[in-house]
């Protein structure tokens, strides 16, 4: 099984902030600037919400407002997700998937410290599988004692994600995948 990985270790400390009286088209100079996907917005620098380039596309271009009359406050997404650098990475895309969230900001001490999208899990998913690849040819089903235990995963049948697979024949399958 995968130890902790602390939500620090994948956050990106490159992001950028903005005021909600901010106009679009200052808010998408410095998105571009910084290279980021998404800013932070935030009233009295505490986070409020955010702002993504696909909001900018799909509320202020295709609705044709002007960027420079639209403020940030008319467009942005309401609510942001938070938690803390030392939340453990599964716990924090469980609060992103809760929230129906593209981001998190990462507060630390009432401060943001960081943010954590969508974009930097994914980056992340192929040194998961990886890592759970060579877990799986070094730990045998003795390492986890009776056949019968179940380990958290991913099913070696259908890749989907189980709480409980079983070692069955040479693979840890999901109950659906076992028969």
């Amino acid at each position: 099984m995968l130890e902790y990985i602390p939500v620090r270790d994948l956050m990106r400390s490159d992001f950028a902030a903005v005021s909600t009286r901010m106009t679009v088209d200052h808010a998408a100079s410095l998105m571009m600037e910084k290279d980021v996907p998404c800013l932070i917005v935030t009233k009295r620098s505490v986070p409020v919400g955010s702002l993504t380039e696909r909001d900018v596309l799909e509320k202020v271009v295709a609705a044709n407002l002007k960027p420079s009359q639209t403020i940030v406050k008319e467009v942005m997404r309401q609510g942001i997700v938070t938690t803390n650098p030392g939340t453990d990475i599964i716990l924090a895309v469980r609060k992103m998937l809760r929230g129906s969230s593209e981001v998190i900001a990462v507060v630390e001490n009432d401060k943001i410290v960081g943010i954590l999208t969508k974009a930097d899990l994914i980056r992340f998913s192929p040194t998961m599988m990886e890592i759970s690849r060579e877990l799986a040819k070094v730990k045998t089903a003795e390492d986890f004692g009776a056949f019968d235990e179940t380990v958290p995963g991913y099913c070696e049948g259908c890749r989907e994600r189980s709480d409980a697979l079983v070692y069955h024949d040479g693979q840890y399958l999901c109950r659906d995948c076992r028969g």
